[in-house]
């Protein structure tokens, strides 16, 4: 007996080292600055264990930062026990002419790096001045090293009921099984593969438990997965829907979970043909066109009447203060890929969409009937140039660089009309080519991927990817028209930013697509120091992004 439970306990402990995610959680280590710059395109903050050779398998976390804001970073570690000794790097790029300057550094709020002597650069001259640290770049990339280790550990928690579970339960089910053995080992009639089987079913048991994803998003299912939610409040009380947030975490994040999704997908695509929606995508087997099924609902729901007079309320706002202020104002709306490629898309779907109903249309129509802002739907023009070559890509909902030539020159046509100009229409001579089958990346246009669809999707057929496609690059020869030109909207308008940097001398572009609501409310407060210096005011959005704009409060411009 005294055996019995000695193993059982052994056991119980080590199922409980194995669990330490359920029931150990680490605490993000916070670092906060002040950044300032001039012609810094991009800084990434890496926080990694202090080199030395215990520590080889550690690897940096890394956070992309925007400047002239006070930047407060979380760095999550996946292990139970965080590190101790820390190695703090910032590595920027920067246009000729650059600079960056920090202050205020603070690790865990508490741990202030004001030994500003202690940072270094590479390629690049730092200076100290009234406890602030300049950095003077000498190349496009540098970066800066905080060379002192920094002792600082990240907190756990640890949540005792759910330590208590796995505790309770491990040790009932490893005394049940010792206890088998034991019967086994005194009834020798007892059938080898009764142990073999009961080893293995145990085994399989706790193979979900052995690695729980720390992921906050599955690309391969286009969702946010669920959170853990502890039984005890923050702020006090009782989370009485435990049981039920804890399932939801455990179902979303169990051990090879991402394989069994994959499995299943790839089967229902092997088995299946004509259209297959999966993850809220959906494949035309037959014509290798891929869309979003959220986002094509999205762009063809009509709003109300109170719901087009709320939007144009805030772009008559919007108006007013570029009117008051000579400021242009172009507002620019973007067909949604199914809408375009209809045919081609749900073609062999047994419920077809509505081809008759056009958010976008409606809001662009509601808009030019009731105001005089400079607004253009290109729909017509697109539609007739797909006759000659793809504008979308079939693995992406984005727009591909033909497309977007298309749509840019449209723009350029309007604003030569409003300003009496002649600005030169843009060809594909006035780019650098590179073809692939692949999507480029609007944020990082020098980085392709398979498509957001094709990802989310999750079936690896390669022969899906069947198009090559035109990835045009500025050269930077052409002369620039001598104005500031601030553009906003969804991940759309990052499309045409190497357009407007190709045509204006001067460009802001703020993405609006993962913004809060409450971000979005207080848009206009937010970007007021790049919408009051530019000349040129540009509202950019999809079809899908259209309600966005209703939550924003541009008023705010009027009265500050």
């Amino acid at each position: 007996m005294k055996k019995r439970v000695v193993i059982s306990i052994i056991l119980t402990a080590l199922a409980i080292l194995g669990s330490h995610n359920y029931w150990l959680h680490v605490k993000p280590i916070n670092v906060t600055f002040d950044a300032q710059g001039k012609n810094i395109q991009n800084i990434e903050v890496q926080l990694s264990k202090y080199d030395s050779p215990e520590f080889k398998k550690f690897k940096a976390q890394k956070k992309n930062v925007k400047l002239d804001k006070k930047q407060k970073l979380s760095f999550e570690f996946k292990k139970p026990f965080a590190p101790k000794r820390l190695k703090l790097v910032l590595v920027a790029n920067s246009a000729q002419g650059g600079g960056l300057s920090l202050s205020n550094i603070t690790l865990r709020d508490k741990i202030h790096l004001n030994d500003l002597e202690n940072f270094s650069a590479n390629n690049a001259t730092l200076k100290i001045k009234d406890n602030k640290l300049f950095i003077i770049p000498h190349r496009k990339d540098f970066s800066i090293t905080y060379n002192k280790k920094l002792n600082v550990r990240a907190s756990l928690k640890l949540d005792i009921l759910v330590l208590l579970i796995i505790a309770i339960i491990t040790y009932l089910v490893a005394f049940k099984f010792t206890s088998y053995l034991a019967d086994f080992k005194i009834n020798k009639n007892k059938s080898r593969i009764d142990i073999v089987f009961l080893a293995i079913f145990f085994l399989i048991m706790f193979i979900p438990m052995m690695r729980i994803s720390n992921e906050k998003t599955s690309k391969s299912e286009n969702r946010t997965l669920a959170t853990y939610k502890p039984l005890f409040k923050t702020k006090g009380g009782l989370n009485f829907n435990y049981g039920k947030n804890f399932e939801s975490w455990f179902s979303d994040r169990f051990n090879l979970r991402k394989e069994l999704v994959s499995l299943d997908t790839n089967l229902n695509y092997k088995l299946r043909i004509g259209a297959i929606e999966r993850h809220k995508i959906l494949l035309n087997k037959n014509t290798h066109w891929f869309t979003n099924i959220n986002f094509h609902r999205m762009a063809t729901k009509t709003f109300d009447e109170n719901e087009l007079k709320t939007y144009l309320h805030n772009l008559l706002e919007l108006e007013a203060y570029c009117n008051k202020n000579n400021k242009q104002l172009y507002v620019l709306f973007v067909p949604e890929k199914g809408t375009i490629y209809n045919e081609e898309i749900f073609r062999y779907r047994y419920n077809s969409e509505d081809k008759n109903t056009d958010t976008t249309r409606q809001i662009s129509e509601y808009i030019a009937k009731n105001s005089d802002i400079n607004v253009s739907y290109p729909f017509d023009l697109l539609y007739e140039a797909k006759k000659h070559q793809l504008i979308y890509y079939k693995n992406d909902h984005h727009m591909n660089d033909f497309g977007n030539l298309i749509y840019f020159n449209n723009f350029l046509k309007i604003y030569n009309k409003t300003n009496n100009s002649n600005i030169p229409l843009l060809t594909e001579k006035d780019f650098n080519v590179v073809k692939n089958n692949q999507r480029k990346i609007e944020g990082n246009p020098h980085k392709f991927t398979n498509g957001s669809e094709y990802i989310a999707f999750n079936t690896n057929d390669k022969k899906l990817l069947d198009t090559t496609y035109s990835h045009y690059f500025a050269k930077p020869d052409r002369k620039l028209i001598n104005k500031t030109v601030y553009v906003f909207g969804d991940s759309y308008s990052m499309q045409f930013k190497q357009f407007f940097n190709n045509t204006f001398r001067k460009n802001y572009f703020t993405p609006t697509q993962f913004m809060t609501d409450e971000e979005l409310h207080n848009f206009a407060k937010t970007y007021r120091k790049e919408i009051v210096n530019s000349d040129v005011i540009v509202v950019i959005y999809a079809g899908m992004a259209c309600p966005r704009i209703i939550k924003m409060d541009f008023s705010i411009l009027n009265e500050l």
